[in-house]
Parts: structure tokens; C-alpha cells; sequence
């Protein structure tokens, strides 16, 4: 059959037996060259049923080919054929020469290949893999674009079909049945089959109609459809493809366990000098393949290899062509291979392990690290890949004979007329259901996939279901697609091992609809998933395929626009996979490493009937493929084992959420077909892919992936190691019986640069555990663990815990020098580097973000984010145990003299980006690169809930760093009164406060938009190795919580190392003074802390508008502003309920005398100390409090006065207005058996002290529900002590309430219980290895973890609890019906007394035992960082 360019029929060719190729006098020799083949053979079929493969036509009109037996391709022949076709019983191998003869080169063209029932094609086996001898197959996929007016018309099988066969010799029963019976299918697979329709925009029919799934074309008799698209090689019912290549591949016992080895890439033995690698003195060194190791890479001269990058930028990773290499024995007697390449590298790549031992030796051992890390120290060097083949399948032009068309930087795109170097129709290899092998090794896929079309990839395992037991693609390589890599389409049990792909368009390695479960990616390496933009590394201007053009309305850019704007290198939309040993080495735009996506099932039958789909959208599923069935399971599949990967020079790292943060600078198509180079953009090049559709549900072209997080879900495990979904409930507060861990596991991340309002691994919103990894050269965030943003169980589920464990952070793993400029902390725009932002070279005002279209990349430029926070700390609770933080040192960052100057020697330092803070030492700008930091501003809860343990630091320069809100006191408030206090929420311009004296960029209202939740980060370090200090109290914990007057205490000092130089010394006077430091970010004190909230009744009323969430107090119903009492709350807007601590310090009550608020407090420089109770848009008010404090809650503040007072200059104000009559309720998050405090609230005249109730807080919803306390001892933990001019007086002592015991089983803790459960002792520990630990999947693929399960669980799963399974403890009171709101709360204030010296109040420091910060290091002379030899608090007097 022919088909002409426009995809149609244009005949049929005739079908002739060998012998008669007699009758046209042509040889009888076995084989015919193109070379000597006769031209009477055009439009002829040829048939090969036994022998060689005759010779094949000409090159401009080849003919068909029918294979229906045995039929031997001898090599070093080129062939051309149209249309090839497999049936059954015929075998197409492809011979290479015996080892007599010399290497072969064999070219077979061909327009399609399709493998019917029973056909096969092979190359090399296993024991004889092809290129043995140096040979290379290429097998070349022809043909011109047939789309351009519409569907096209695909492959045709050629299987006769009757009573008994189907379309492409599938059996008519499985066809018929079409997913109604399970049935036996093709290599001892037991499933649905259903019925196959045609790939995506290939539905035109033999006849010209038009496939659809309702009216099925190949229904009819003697109509046909293609399945398979065109251009391609494919796989079909009872097909089978054997292709076993020499290059890139072993194939020796040594190479059996593809979890450890990958014979295509290795790693740099040695770094490479920017220019090296050509001459004998600067080779690029490999461990090389010998006896003990042959899965080492060998290479040869003539083969093309690509080292990745090993810095910021994805684009560094370059190709070469070995001119040379040895092998022998180098350094420790390890067997090296040098390779000698054409050209010198244009960029440093990192050939050194970062080293462990020394740094760690000081820590004796106590972290227990993992060894092997610790010996080998952290994998940091290049990936050094081969990515040609001995077999290889490339993409050839329109017609037979034409090579595909070569674009470049130099000769790019300039008309997307799919033309020239715009030529992006690339070949594709598809594999569908019902196959009976593939068994694909050593195969090159060279520039294949058809740019920006969904279904036409480079390696395609379309909807195959099941596959039989040991199906694979294994050591190839994917080399310059034309759209992804390796796609996984609602397919199972597939092993893709040691691929290697370099240069995707959009998504590299793809699991595609939700339904992929059970397949094995183990040593994958990725290299550079490229964003769907025009710049120099897209030079075909190849569209993306996830990449809406945004005509007529903006969409979320996840998942819409992923493949322009968020490329990943791993796109994973089912969990319940294995991923170990794979590496990401570079995504451009705003990419991701590894994206686990929280998506639902998009698959659906092709041929939809009621039988084969009961809900009449999915295909039938068990286990895991079939759990995110709706939109109510939306990323529910838990991670099956995620062990030993690795990722670098991506903008994120790992993310688990369903949607992106701004991608600055990365705009939409412009409406011509290439768009013209603009300034500071890069433009998304315009695509084939339609509008979404707004029903989600209704949607078959994108994923269902808008919105959501992970919610892993358990399910059942059977006897067989299967599992069985059906009927399981969604893990969610509600059932939280099913929950699961996600455990990042051996996991090395570095070179990323996430944007403010994420990190580079972020994961988003329930159990997490990363263990035994290692996190470095980060921009910014670095590790977040973070849940909804405020304390109910709808954000936070009961039991929650999410812990970094034994691993290893690092500010920066390569010298910071010129050698090293695109590896600096300050980021690869720099002066070293001399790489410009893209606002820099066309001289264009600053903008925020730092974009170079020619390198693909744009980093953010955001406020307060101008420094590395390792340990990124957004919401909580988060936990640390035995981790390691080391080389995090602080960055200069050169401000321009002048305004004029657009080239800062740091990105950062442009002026745009607030927060760049100042050395008063020596007046330079500096980011305060830390260990563990916080994301600024923020409106979201932070608990009492965030420990750590057993850390350890070498050259840390900042353990911890808060950004510390600079507001000014109240009008009227200066000179000596305003001592810092601050008081609202306006940014302090003068006095002590003033911006200027901290920060070289600044503005006169940097702060004015955050609030007092900015000012409630606290971290308790359980053991002093975060301070160096522990309390002299059972338990030791010493708390450090933001420079703030509120959270001053009787004893307290600078955290050591909460900035530059803040060290021990600074505790008591020395002379002479040591160099200034900056000031210290947080404070250390030997005190707990709990939340105390408020809340008004009407919260607890129904909202007006039942389809609106807000209105219950007056407050507006969409937004929950404004009112008597709003529901927002969570910024510099609201006003807040006063909240003031009434123990001063000695130093404050000196402040109080000269403020003048002895004689009359009643004025704005007696408001301090205070906090303006705020937060989440939820009604309630709260703030951390000190244990054992006394407080007063001022509740007369007028409506008139909150919306007047010059406290803020955000708009529109947001109040809290205390209502006569009404009832108000106070309660506390994360009290304690120890936690005692007093409150003292103005209630007015009148007051009935009968009001004050004991209530419970279900954190269940939001708002909060109260109910009244029926337990038996309701009241029993707080006192009324009586109402004094107008205050109320409450103490609070909750000694005796067994409740707040975290151990008790029925508080909930102790979870999930799919991880941790209670033990017969009261323990609370693993149930992982509860029953057979071999059917573990977690345990199977890193048994060590059930050791460190049992750790987490006796510890950190039952570590903090929030509220007792009754409720919060709390108290309600009723305001007198004649109270009013006069502002004569202040006055009434009852006066501050000094802090007691006493009870928890007599409290001591004392040093940490652990080391190295400990008094016997100190003795020993070894460098201590944090420890101190004058405790706080115990100066001589001066």
C-alpha cells in the first residue's frame, strides 16, 4: 500500500512471491543492495518468508515489505522499504558479521514498522548482542508530516482479518470482548484487553472518514484505521522485539542487578577544567571496565559522550566525541579509563566526592550516619553517559534517504514552517496491549518524537496494561527528542534501567495518566529537560505539549503550561513505583528534578462500552493503578520506594503538589508562528494543544493535575503481594487508618534555586520522612516540610510528624572561586562568572528576577529571600534528628555605588531584592546564608512544635536566621522612649530600629506588610547541639524564638550563631570588646512556650450565605474582612487583640520609669510589651506565650480607633471588636502537664464571674467548635481569682492532666498506622517489619530503613501533641451587657511587676554535653563553636 505525503491510500502494491522476482529478470541472489536492486520493483510488495531480505527499490518510490517467516537483514547493505509489516510467524533479524570480518555499517529505512501478532524483530541476543564486533544497525524512521489539514492516517496492519481474526491478527474474541472478561493474553499476562483505536490526531481512516469512539471506522467491513501513527516502529498484540545492543550495555553476571549498575553512565574520576579534556595531560578520567568490573563505561574513539553539568546552570551539561581512550591502572590500583575528546569543555566539571570524614570527625560518631556516606563521602562529581549504540533508531526527513534536518544555535528556527532547521517530525516506537516481548538493550533513539504532538514519543508503551514478566528497556539512550524520553502510558510491571536521555521538549522520563503502577526505573540518568521556549537551546522552536497558548483566557500554569514553563526530568503521577539509583541532571525555565504529581486517573477505554467501563470513564483497574480513581483520591498513591537518587541544576528539586510558583519572566506564545527575541523573557513557543477544558473530569488531552496535594493511601496487601484498593478510604482527618509515609530515602539534591513561596524539595501536606540524604548549593529555601498553614486537623491531621533524619546539608560543595563561578553561594550571575541577567546586557531597569534566555534559566529576585535556609522552615510542626550541616558560610554581595549602575556583583544586589542585610563591622553587604531559616514574610501558624536533636555543624557561619520585622513605636514615641520596642506595624525609618543600620537595600516600608505571626518562630533544641545550651531542668530543652520585646525573659540570651560573629563571647563584657557582631536574629532562653488563642462566639454561627465561607461576625462573606469581628487576620491589615507580658526584666522596668508609665501608663510609650494576637483567616487570634508568664488581654479597643490608629498603612483594616453580651473563648494549642500561666482580661463593670466556663476546641474544622468540658475534671486546671477594676483574673496550671500525655494511645499519635503503631510495653514503634519485612516494599528496597522506622517512631511520632482527643482546653466568658470599647483598657492595665526568681523562673544554662560544643572539647583546645565559658546569666558584676 502506499500512502502519499498527505496521509492517503493511494493503492495497493502487489504482493510478489520471491520466485518471482525470476519473471522480472532480476538476481536471485538473497540480498539486494539499494545500490543494485532493480527499479522494475517499484510499487511492488516484497515478500520475505525464509533466507535474506532481497534488495529494496530505489530511494525516491521504495516498496512495501510483508514479512511473514524467518527473514535474515544482512548487514552492511542500506535498505529502503515504505511500509514494513511482521505477521505472524515472521521474524525480521537483522545479522551482524561474524568476528572474521570487519565492523558493518547496516541502514534500513523504512516509513513504518509495525510487529503484528506472532511477528518479530531482532537484533543481537544476549549472549551475541549486536556490535560485538564493532558493528552499528541504524534503522531509519522516514516520512512527511501527514497533520497539516487535519487527523492523519496511520500504519496499516496487514494481518487478513475473518471469523476469527481482528485487526493486526488479534483474536476477534479479545477484540469483541473489548475489557469485559479478564482473559489470558500474549506472554502469560492475565487481563482486560480492550480494543485499540488510533494515537492522538491519527484517526483518519482507509476511506478518508474520520475515526471516533463512538462511530469506529474499522466496525465496518473493509476499513481500516492506523493504531500506531505514522513514522514509527511498533509493537502490537502477540508482537515481540528483541533488540540487544553492544554499546552502552553488559551483559555479564557482573551487570545482573540493574538497581546497582548502569554500564551506559558513571561519574567523573577527576575534574575537568574549563578547556581540558583534549590533550594527554588533562584527559577525562572514568573508572574503566575490567574483569571485576564490567558494568564500568566503555568507550571508544568515534563515540559521542555528554558530561553533565555541575553547577547552577542545566545548560552546562555538553557533548563530545572521543578521539581516544585507554585504560589502566591508576591511583589505589583502580583500573581508570582516560579519554581524550575533539574539542576542549567549554565549562569546570566537578570530578571530586565532597569528603566526609574529616569534616565529621569532630562529631565522634554521634550522628551514626550512614557509612557508606561517610566513607565515601557525597556523590558530587559529573555523570559522564555514552549515548550512541551499536543499534540505533533515528529519525530521517520526508523521504526515504534524507537525513533528518540538523539545527543549531547557529543555523536556528526562524519560521515554524516544520521546514529546515524547524523540522521537529521525528520518528516514534510504540508499544500497545496484548505484546507478547519487548526486550529492548542497547539501542540509541536518535532525534525521535513529533514535536508538540501527545501519543508520538520517542519509546511509548501506549495504554499496554499489564506487560508480561521481564519487559524492559534497559541501557539506551534517548538522545535529542523531539518531545519527552520515555513515556509510561496507563502501563504495568515495566523495568526501564540505566537509560540515559539528553534534551527533551517538556517532561523527560513520564508517567502518564495516573494508572502506571508496579514498573522499576532504576539508573536512569536525565540530562537537560528543556522548557517549550525560543532561545538558543530549542533552536527548531519545538512546541510544547502540556503548553495551553492562553488566547482567550489564562490558566493555571499547573499542568497547563509545564512543558514551556516547569519541565521535569521525572514526571510521576503513581507513586506505587520504584524509582532507585536515577539521576536528574538538569531541567531549563523553571523545572523540577522530580515532580509527584498529585494527579487523578485521566485513562479511559478507546472503544467505551458499559462493559468495559463501569463508571463510564476509567478502563477497569485493581490495586494501586486503580486508587486515584476521582478527584476525591487525587494523589493518593503512596511512593513505593524512592532510594538513592539523585538531582541537579534544577529550579526544584522533588515537589509534591499540584501547582507552581511564578516562573518570572516566561510569557506565552505570541500570536505569530516564531516569536521574535524580546528582552528579559523567554517567550513559550506556540503549540499545537488545545484550551483546557473547564470540567476537569471532561478533560482528555491534560492531566488531571490541577490543584491538590499528596495524601498517601494505603491499601490492602494480599498473600500474593498484590493489593487490593477496593473500598479503602482516602487517607484524610476523617480516615486517617489508611495514611502512609512518603520516605525520601538516600536521596543527594543540589544546584537549585526555588522561588520564594516554595523550596527545592517541598513536600506538601502529610507524613514525610527523608532519611540519609544530603541537600546542598541551594538559592534560598532548601528542605520545607509544610502543611495547611494554621492548627486545625483539616491542615494539620492528627498525629502529624515530618522528620529530616541522619542527613547531610551543605552551603557549598565546590571552592567558591573564580575557577567555581557558576557554583557560588550568591548564584551563577556574578562578577567571577561575568554572566549578566538579561535586564543587565540590554541596560533595562532591574526587575525581579534574573533571566538569561540564552541559558534557559530564571532566578527569582523576591524580597527577603537573598540567602540560603537549608532547613526552610514555612509552617509546622517539622523535626530534625541527627543531622549535619557544614561549609554554610555567608556570600558578599557588592551593591552598585551609584543608582546608575545596572551590574551589581551579585544578582541579588541589583536593589530591587529588600532584605540584603548590612556588616556593621565593616559596612559590607552580605546574604546571610544559614543553616535553617524561615520564609518571610508568612501569615501562616507557627507552632511550639519544631525540635531538633543531636545536630551537628562545621563551618557554619549561621545556624539559624530570622528576619526580624524593623517597626516603629507609636506616634509620638522617640528620643530615649523609643528603645526599639516597636508597637505597630510600619516600618522604622529613625530611632533604633531604623532599616538603614541593618539592611543595604532598604525601603521606608519594607515591613509594612508583615504582621506578629512573622514573629513567632521558635525552635527548641532538645539537647543544645542547634545552641549549645540545655536548661537545668528534666528534659534539658532550651527554646530560641525571634528577637522580639514580647518574647524577652528573665534569662535569655543571643542564640549563638543566629548571625555573623554572635558567639559565646558576647554573654558577658570583655576588654577590649570583641569585633561588633550583627545583631542576633533569635534569642535563647531555657523556658517552653505554648499557643494561646482567642475566639469570638459568632464565629461558631452559620455563615449568611451558605455558598460563602465568611460573614459570621459581620465580616465580609468572600473574604472575611472587615465587620465587628473579621475572620482575616493573617497580615499587617488587622488589627489584633492586644496581648501584654506583665514580668519585666530589670532593663525594661529602668525603661518604664523613663517612658514615665509609673505615674501614667495610660499613654502610647507605656504600649509595650505587647503583641497584636492575629492569624489564619479563621476568626481566631493567637500568639506563643511564655510558660508561667503573666498576661493581659486588652479587650476595649474601640472599632473607630482600630480603623484610625496609625498602626499600619495596608488597606482595607480587618478588626476584632469585643461585643457587649457576648461570649468569647480563650484555649491553648500544645499545653503541657508543666504549662502554668496567668491571665488577666479587662472585662468592664459588671462582670459575672458565673460566665467563665470550662469548653473544649475541636480543631476538627475551621472555625474552631466549643463545646462545654464534660470531663471529669473540667475546671480543675484554671481558677477565677476574681475581677479587679474591671480585669479578670484567671490562673492556669495543668499539672495532673493525664490528657496532655502524647504517649496516651487515645490521643491519636503513634502514627500512621501504616508506619508506627503501639507496642505491648507502651512503646510506640515500627510496624513495618510487623508481619513479613521481604513483602515490604519500603524494607525490600533499603532494609536498613526498618531500623530507622523504629527510631522515628519511638521518638518523633509521639513528640508534640496539639490538643487532647477531647478538645483544646479552654474557658469561655460572656462580656457584661453594658460593657462598652473606650479605650480604657490601658489605663485599667494592672502594672507590670518584675520576672520572679523562682520556680521555673530559677531555671539555669547549662552547657551541652554533646560534642564538640561541650567543656571537654573546649579543654582539649579544639574550636567550639557554641560552647560557652560563661554561661547567661553568670557574669561578675562589672
Amino acid at each position: 500500500m502506499h500512502i502519499d505525503r498527505k496521509g492517503n491510500r493511494t493503492g495497493l502494491r502487489k504482493c510478489l512471491p520471491y520466485s518471482a522476482f525470476l519473471l522480472l529478470g532480476l538476481s536471485i541472489s538473497p540480498a539486494f543492495s539499494a545500490e543494485t536492486g532493480s527499479r522494475a520493483q517499484q510499487g511492488a510488495m516484497v515478500t520475505c518468508s525464509s533466507g535474506f531480505l532481497p534488495g529494496a527499490g530505489v530511494v525516491n518510490n521504495p516498496p512495501d515489505l510483508l514479512v511473514n517467516g524467518e527473514c535474515h537483514v544482512k548487514p552492511n547493505q542500506t535498505y529502503y522499504f515504505e511500509n514494513v509489516n511482521v505477521l505472524d510467524k515472521g521474524r525480521l533479524v537483522f545479522d551482524e558479521l561474524d568476528k572474521t570480518i570487519k565492523p558493518t555499517a547496516t541502514h534500513f529505512w523504512a516509513q513504518s514498522m509495525v510487529i503484528e501478532n506472532g511477528g518479530t524483530i531482532a537484533a543481537g541476543s544476549a549472549r551475541q548482542p549486536y556490535g560485538n564486533y564493532g558493528s552499528v544497525l541504524t534503522i531509519h524512521l522516514y516520512g512527511a508530516d501527514r497533520n497539516a489539514s487535519g487527523p492523519a492516517l496511520g500504519a496499516l496492519c496487514r494481518t487478513a482479518q475473518n471469523a476469527d481474526t481482528g485487526p493486526c491478527g488479534i483474536p476477534k474474541s479479545a477484540w469483541s470482548d473489548n475489557g469485559k472478561t479478564k482473559l489470558e493474553l500474549p506472554g502469560g499476562v492475565s487481563d482486560f484487553f480492550y480494543r485499540y483505536g488510533p494515537l492522538h490526531g491519527d484517526g483518519k481512516c482507509s476511506d478518508g472518514s474520520v475515526w471516533s469512539s463512538t462511530s469506529p471506522c474499522d466496525d465496518s467491513q473493509g476499513k481500516q484505521v492506523g493504531y500506531f501513527g505514522y513514522k514509527v516502529l511498533a509493537v502490537s498484540y502477540g508482537g515481540s522485539l528483541e533488540l540487544w545492543g553492544a554499546t552502552g550495555s553488559c551483559n555479564s553476571m557482573g551487570c545482573s542487578n540493574p538497581q546497582l549498575t548502569h554500564p551506559s553512565w558513571t561519574r567523573l574520576e577527576g575534574s575537568v577544567a574549563a578547556g581540558g579534556g583534549t590533550g594527554a595531560n588533562d584527559p577525562l578520567v572514568v573508572a574503566g571496565p575490567s574483569n571485576e568490573h564490567p558494568e564500568n563505561l566503555y568507550v571508544k574513539a568515534g563515540d559521542q559522550i555528554v558530561v553533565t553539568t555541575t553547577d547552577y546552570l542545566p545548560g552546562h551539561s555538553e557533548t563530545f566525541v572521543v578521539k581516544d581512550a585507554s585504560t589502566g591502572v591508576g591511583p589505589a590500583g583502580r583500573w581508570l579509563e582516560k579519554i581524550r575528546v575533539d574539542h576542549g569543555a567549554g565549562w569546570h566539571h566537578n570530578g571530586e566526592r565532597y569528603a566526609l570524614t574529616d569534616k565529621l570527625a569532630p562529631s565522634q560518631g554521634r550522628l551514626d550516619l550512614d557509612p557508606d556516606l561517610v566513607k565515601n563521602g557525597v556523590e558530587t562529581r559529573a555523570a559522564v553517559a555514552i549515548l550512541n549504540r551499536s543499534i540505533r533508531i533515528v529519525s530521517g526527513g520526508d523521504r526515504p534517504g534524507e537525513e533528518f534536518p540538523a539545527s543549531t544555535p547557529e543555523n536556528p528556527c526562524v519560521a515554524q514552517d516544520g521546514k529546515g532547521p524547524c523540522y521537529s517530525l521525528g520518528g516514534h516506537v510504540v508499544f500497545r496491549q496484548g505484546f507478547k516481548a519487548v526486550h529492548v538493550k542497547g539501542v540509541e533513539f536518535k532525534e525521535l518524537g513529533q514535536g508538540g504532538r501527545m501519543a508520538h514519543y520517542p519509546v511509548h508503551f501506549h495504554m499496554a496494561r499489564q506487560t508480561p514478566a521481564g519487559t524492559y528497556v534497559q541501557d539506551s539512550s534517548v538522545n535529542e527528542s523531539m518531545t519527552r524520553w520515555i513515556v509510561l502510558h496507563s502501563t504495568q510491571g515495566v523495568l526501564l534501567a540505566g537509560n540515559v536521555g539528553y534534551k527533551s521538549i517538556g517532561h523527560g522520563f513520564y508517567l502518564e495518566d495516573g494508572t502506571e503502577t508496579d514498573n522499576k526505573l532504576y539508573g536512569n540518568l536525565g540530562i537537560l529537560a528543556r522548557a517549550a521556549v525560543a532561545n538558543e537551546q530549542n533552536p527548531r522552536r519545538i512546541p510544547g505539549i502540556l503548553a495551553a497558548n492562553e488566547d482567550h483566557k489564562p490558566v493555571p500554569k499547573f499542568p497547563f503550561l509545564t512543558d514551556s514553563t516547569y519541565p521535569s526530568v521525572f514526571w510521576i503521577t503513581n507513586g506505587w513505583n520504584e524509582f532507585i539509583g536515577n539521576m536528574a541532571a538538569g531541567a531549563t525555565a523553571c523545572g523540577s528534578a522530580y515532580w509527584f504529581v498529585p494527579t487523578w486517573n485521566s485513562d479511559r477505554p478507546d472503544v467505551m462500552t458499559p462493559n468495559n467501563s463501569p463508571d463510564q470513564r476509567h478502563m477497569k483497574w485493581s490495586g494501586y493503578a486503580g486508587l486515584q480513581k476521582d478527584g476525591a483520591y487525587r494523589g493518593s498513591t503512596p511512593l513505593k520506594a524512592f532510594v538513592g537518587n539523585f538531582a541537579t541544576s534544577t529550579m526544584m528539586s522533588f515537589q509534591t503538589t499540584g501547582d507552581a510558583p511564578e516562573c518570572s519572566g516566561v510569557v506565552k506564545p505570541d500570536t505569530a508562528k516564531v516569536s521574535a527575541p524580546a528582552n528579559n523573557v523567554l517567550t513559550a513557543v506556540r503549540s499545537l494543544a488545545p484550551d483546557p477544558n473547564d470540567n476537569e473530569a471532561n478533560d482528555h488531552y491534560y492531566p488531571h493535575a490541577v490543584g491538590g496535594n499528596r495524601h498517601a493511601t494505603a491499601c490492602n496487601r494480599k498473600d500474593d503481594g498484590t493489593y487490593d484498593c477496593e473500598g479503602i478510604k482516602f487517607c484524610d482527618p476523617g480516615h486517617p487508618e489508611n495514611c502512609a509515609v512518603t520516605v525520601i530515602d538516600k536521596f543527594t539534591s543540589m544546584f537549585h534555586w526555588a522561588q520564594h513561596n516554595v523550596a527545592a524539595i517541598w513536600l506538601r501536606n502529610q507524613w514525610y520522612l527523608v532519611a540519609n540524604s544530603v541537600l546542598s548549593d541551594v538559592q534560598n529555601g532548601g528542605l520545607t516540610f509544610i502543611t495547611g498553614g494554621d492548627y486545625t486537623h483539616a491542615s494539620v491531621i492528627r498525629g502529624y510528624w515530618a522528620l529530616a533524619r541522619k542527613s547531610v546539608f551543605i552551603g557549598h560543595t565546590q571552592p567558591q572561586d573564580d575557577i567555581h563561578a557558576f557554583a557560588l553561594d550568591a548564584g551563577p550571575f556574578n562578577a567571577r562568572s561575568k554572566l549578566r541577567c538579561d535586564w543587565q546586557v540590554a541596560g533595562l531597569a532591574p526587575s525581579n528576577y534574573c533571566l538569561s534566555a540564552k541559558e534557559g534559566v530564571s532566578i527569582p529576585l523576591v524580597n527577603f529571600d537573598s540567602g540560603q535556609r537549608l532547613f526552610n522552615i514555612y509552617d509546622g510542626p517539622a523535626y530534625q534528628d541527627s543531622n549535619a550541616y557544614l561549609d554554610i558560610t555567608k556570600s558578599d554581595c557588592p551593591i552598585p555605588i551609584t543608582e546608575l549602575s545596572t551590574d551589581p556583583g551579585c544578582m541579588y544586589g541589583s536593589g530591587v531584592v529588600l532584605g540584603v542585610t548590612k556588616d556593621p563591622l565593616n559596612g559590607q553587604c552580605y546574604l546571610p546564608n544559614a543553616a535553617i531559616g524561615w520564609k518571610q514574610n508568612n501569615g501562616f501558624f507557627y507552632p511550639p512544635a519544631f525540635h531538633s536533636a543531636n545536630l551537628f555543624f562545621s563551618n557554619v557561619d549561621i545556624r539559624h536566621f530570622v528576619f526580624d520585622p524593623l517597626f516603629r513605636a507609636p506616634d509620638g514615641v522617640t528620643g530615649e522612649k523609643d528603645f526599639g520596642q516597636g508597637g505597630t506595624y510600619r516600618t522604622a525609618t529613625s530611632g533604633p530600629n531604623a532599616v538603614k543600620n541593618f539592611y543595604c537595600t532598604s525601603t521606608e516600608n519594607m515591613f509594612d506588610g508583615w504582621s506578629g505571626i512573622d514573629r513567632q518562630t521558635e525552635l527548641t533544641d532538645d539537647d543544645g547541639t542547634l545552641t549549645g545550651l540545655i536548661s537545668s531542668k528534666p528534659g534539658g530543652e532550651t527554646v530560641s524564638i525571634n528577637e522580639d520585646q514580647f518574647f524577652t525573659a528573665k534569662l535569655e540570651t543571643s542564640e549563638c550563631k543566629s548571625n555573623l560573629r554572635v558567639s559565646p563571647s558576647l554573654v558577658c563584657p570583655q576588654k577590649p570588646p570583641p569585633p561588633a557582631p550583627t545583631p542576633s536574629t533569635a534569642k535563647t532562653s531555657p523556658y517552653d512556650y505554648v499557643a494561646t488563642a482567642i475566639a469570638p462566639g459568632c464565629s461558631e454561627k452559620s455563615p449568611p450565605d451558605p455558598s460563602k465561607p465568611y460573614g459570621r461576625c459581620g465580616d465580609s462573606p468572600d473574604l472575611g474582612q472587615g465587620g465587628e469581628w473579621s475572620s482575616e487576620c493573617s497580615n499587617g491589615a488587622c488589627y489584633g487583640v492586644p496581648l501584654y507580658r506583665q514580668y519585666l526584666t530589670t532593663s525594661e522596668q529602668g525603661h518604664w520609669q523613663t517612658n514615665g508609665c509609673v505615674g501614667n501608663p495610660d499613654t502610647p510609650a507605656c504600649r509595650w510589651p505587647f503583641m497584636r494576637m492575629g492569624g489564619q483567616n479563621m476568626y481566631q487570634r493567637e500568639t506563643l506565650t511564655v510558660n508561667n508568664g503573666v498576661y493581659y488581654v486588652d479587650t476595649s479597643v474601640s472599632k473607630t480607633t482600630q480603623n484610625t490608629e496609625n498602626y499600619t498603612t495596608m488597606k482595607p483594616r480587618d478588626v476584632n471588636v469585643f461585643a457587649p453580651g457576648q461570649t468569647y473563648y480563650m484555649f491553648f494549642l500544645y499545653a503541657k502537664p508543666s504549662t502554668a500561666q496567668t491571665y488577666q482580661i479587662y472585662v468592664g463593670e459588671g462582670f459575672d464571674t458565673g460566665t467563665v466556663k470550662p469548653v473544649r476546641g475541636s480543631l476538627a474544622t475551621a472555625p474552631i467548635k466549643f463545646s462545654p468540658d464534660a470531663s471529669p475534671n473540667a475546671g480543675k486546671w484554671f481558677a477565677v481569682k476574681g475581677v479587679s477594676r474591671g480585669v479578670l483574673t484567671i490562673e492556669t496550671n495543668f499539672a495532673g492532666q493525664s490528657e496532655l500525655d502524647p504517649k496516651q494511645p487515645k490521643n491519636g499519635l503513634c502514627g500512621p498506622a501504616t508506619f508506627c503503631g503501639w507496642k505491648k510495653d507502651g512503646s510506640c514503634g515500627s510496624k513495618l517489619a510487623a508481619t513479613d519485612p521481604g513483602k515490604e516494599p519500603l524494607l525490600v528496597a533499603d532494609p536498613a530503613l526498618a531500623k530507622e522506622a523504629d527510631a522515628v517512631c519511638r521518638t518523633w511520632a509521639v513528640k508534640d501533641l496539639d490538643c487532647p482527643s477531647a478538645g483544646c482546653f479552654g474557658f469561655s466568658f460572656t462580656l457584661p451587657a453594658g460593657f462598652k470599647t473606650q479605650n480604657q483598657g490601658q489605663a485599667a492595665r494592672p502594672t507590670p511587676v518584675a520576672f520572679p526568681a523562682t520556680g521555673d523562673f530559677a531555671t539555669r544554662f547549662l552547657n551541652t554535653k554533646a560534642v564538640p560544643d561541650n567543656a571537654s572539647h573546649a579543654k582539649d583546645g579544639v574550636e567550639t563553636e557554641c560552647f560557652y565559658p560563661r554561661l547567661p546569666g553568670s557574669c561578675p558584676a562589672q
